[in-house]
């Protein structure tokens, strides 16, 4: 078995031992929390505190984001959730982690980046829905997703503050448990955190065991300074180790996922003249992956192996200026991702490249300026300009050879605008952005199975977004229309019995509707609903893996110190099948699932919550299960936990 890098398990063992130490320190008051998220005048970007959730805990980043709506997830496992924002996936969806972009090491995406989240080693979740700003890397026509710890903020506080929790439940999740601790000077600050997470496969609606075991540790240590007023330098390491992920369905098992990120940061807010701030930050993402068809399950006709590798380095320079009554940030940034990997013997011989030493370098220009219009409006204009330079490395044994790199140049832009209107704020918005072709759609290579298309043209987005946010007489509510016009959408196939891509003409359309009422002082009604529909316009046919109609109801009582609510989830069949490329496992039934949940505050600091999920024992499945399990043999459809009580103890300090 390939040898994995030197592991960082010290940062996490160092991390819970600070939250030990530090358990004791003084208490402050639990603020109270909902699962609301915030949201601006643009309903369709939406913050998230990660310690306001009052559903079961999460597995991971993906599974933390379907709480929020219009977002779905594919499901291979209880780890590696796979997010869908508007009927988008995978690469058009930009996740970003404390700033730092992480590429797994899965070319079936056993890993993707939302898998790496610590999640509750972040104050904040803030997802962009469609394009609404140039500032976070090329592409992102699905959304951007960023997982932000604002610890220099935080850190403003002097002494010690942290928060820990223990969790865990009946069906899946055997614990998690974890600790954030930040201790702050006058000028000087630190941060550890850590988690431990452990689960053992679980049971649908039927009683049927669904292969989805893994286990987690992950710990992180950031350290930052400020040399004057307005200056912050920061650095941190953070480390993951997710280990011995079976995944439902699949021909191999996760044996090892591990992640190392670095980053460094640097702001200052109070320079004087035509720049009036700047942020710089380099990262540097190391991720190892391992999965093989024999140490977790029986094995076949032949045991194989597949070590990988998926390096990412980046950064970004922003700078500000106001002018004119224009407040303009502009800058560069880079991202430069390899990735290789081989399919192998256990004794180390290889059979074939499947990616072959692949390299993707893209560098940003952008610049996004806002102004505050008559009336309170606001208007945005951005501009953006990429170059992205793809290569591999064609003498490597069982590669296709003669591959010559790729070259692009990308011109993305957006323009939206703002205006109170009422007792709330309409929007519309209009983009362009083009989405690079991937590792996997350029070079993976498996000779007559899977294979790439190196000179795969970018996906070109044209989008157009309104809508209005308005709160009155205790009710708040939001509507959002969307379209995207696709060029050259990227289309995985297995039209001609090999996995491949190519180009077609595409769209997206749908809308959003979100609502918050207040019965009473105690009493709250909420709802969400959300519908998308993907279409091939050059085969005049359904694009695959689109959710359904679908939404949740909740009804929330809070009187005091203590609360109780009920959230019924459903969704729509699904009819809108793709039959020809080989992605959808058919059409999807729809579900209606009922929770329960509540908490209790123990004092002024700790805080009970429990629940159970799917409480009628509901067997259902998401439309969004990506039918790779065809490969392997017959088509499965992975369903969901079936009824799970869940309890969960945070404490605040």
């Amino acid at each position: 078995m390939t040898p994995r890098r030197t592991p960082l398990f010290t940062l996490s063992a160092t991390a819970l031992a600070i939250t030990a130490a530090l358990g004791n320190a003084r208490a402050e008051t639990l603020d109270t929390v909902t699962v609301e998220g915030e949201r601006d005048a643009n309903p369709g970007t939406v913050t998230v505190d990660t310690r306001g959730q009052t559903g079961a805990p999460t597995l991971d980043g993906g599974g933390f984001l379907r709480q929020i709506n219009g977002i779905s997830a594919g499901r291979m496992s209880q780890h590696g959730l796979e997010p869908v924002i508007r009927g988008q996936q995978q690469t058009r969806i930009n996740v970003m982690l404390d700033g730092a972009y992480i590429h797994g090491g899965c070319p079936n995406r056993m890993d993707p980046p939302s898998s790496f989240a610590v999640v509750e080693s972040f104050d904040a979740v803030t997802v962009e829905k469609g394009v609404q700003s140039v500032l976070h890397g090329g592409g992102g026509s699905g959304g951007t997703v960023r997982f932000e710890r604002r610890t220099a903020e935080r850190a403003r506080q002097p002494g010690i503050q942290g928060e820990a929790f223990v969790g865990g439940s009946d069906n899946g999740l055997d614990y998690a448990l974890g600790g954030d601790v930040i201790a702050a000077g006058e000028r000087a600050y630190v941060r550890a955190f850590a988690e431990r997470k452990e689960a053992d496969d679980y049971e649908d609606g039927d009683g049927n065991e669904i292969p989805a075991s893994f286990d987690t540790t992950a710990g992180g240590l950031i350290a930052g300074f400020r040399p004057a007023e307005g200056q912050v330098l920061e650095a941190g390491i953070e480390a993951s180790r997710t280990d011995d992920v079976r995944y439902a369905g699949r021909g191999m098992d996760g044996i090892y996922d591990d992640a190392d990120t670095y980053r460094v940061k640097y702001r200052n807010r109070a320079i004087e003249g035509a720049v009036d701030g700047i942020r710089a930050e380099v990262y540097r993402s190391e991720v190892d992956h391992l999965m093989d068809n024999y140490s977790l399950r029986p094995a076949g006709m032949m045991k194989m192996e597949t070590p990988t590798e998926s390096d990412t380095t980046g950064g970004r320079l922003v700078l500000t200026s106001d002018a004119a009554g224009w407040t303009v940030d502009y800058g560069v940034d880079l991202q430069n991702n390899e990735r290789t990997a081989f399919a192998q013997m256990p004794n180390g011989m290889k059979a074939f490249a499947i990616w072959p030493d692949a390299e993707i370098r893209q560098t940003g220009l952008f610049a996004e300026g806002e102004r505050v219009l008559a009336g309170g409006g606001r208007l945005t204009l951005g501009l953006r300009h990429d170059w992205v330079e793809a290569s591999m490395d064609d003498e490597l044994p069982k590669t296709r050879d003669g591959i010559d790199d790729q070259e692009e140049r990308n011109l993305g832009g957006l323009a939206r605008i703002e205006q109170p209107f009422g007792d709330g704020t309409v929007f519309a918005g209009l983009s362009r952005s083009v989405r690079t072709a991937d590792a996997t759609e350029r070079f993976v290579y498996k000779k007559d199975s899977w294979e790439g298309v190196p000179d795969l043209d970018p996906e070109t987005h044209h989008q157009v977004d309104v809508g209005i946010d308005q709160t009155h007489a205790g009710v708040n509510w939001s509507g959002v229309l969307f379209y995207d016009d696709v060029g050259d959408y990227i289309l995985e196939t297995r039209e001609s019995g090999v996995r491949s891509y190519r180009n077609i003409d595409a769209h997206f359309m749908g809308l959003e509707l979100d609502g918050r009422a207040a019965l009473s002082d105690a009493l709250t009604l909420g709802a969400s609903l959300a519908w998308v529909r993907g279409q091939n316009d050059s085969d005049n046919r359904d694009l695959p893996q689109i959710p359904p109609l679908n939404g949740q109801l909740s009804l929330d009582y809070q009187p005091g110190d203590w609360s109780t609510g009920a959230r019924l989830r459903f969704a729509d069949d699904q009819n809108n099948v793709d039959p020809v490329s080989g992605m959808d496992t058919g059409p999807t039934p729809g579900y209606a699932v009922l929770d329960l949940y509540g908490h209790l505050a123990l004092g002024q600091r700790t805080r009970l919550r429990l629940g159970m999920d799917n409480v009628f024992d509901r067997t259902y499945a998401e439309h969004v299960n990506e039918d790779l399990n065809a490969l392997f043999g017959q088509p499965v459809t992975i369903n969901e936990p079936g009824r799970t009580v869940w309890a969960r103890i945070d404490t605040r300090f």
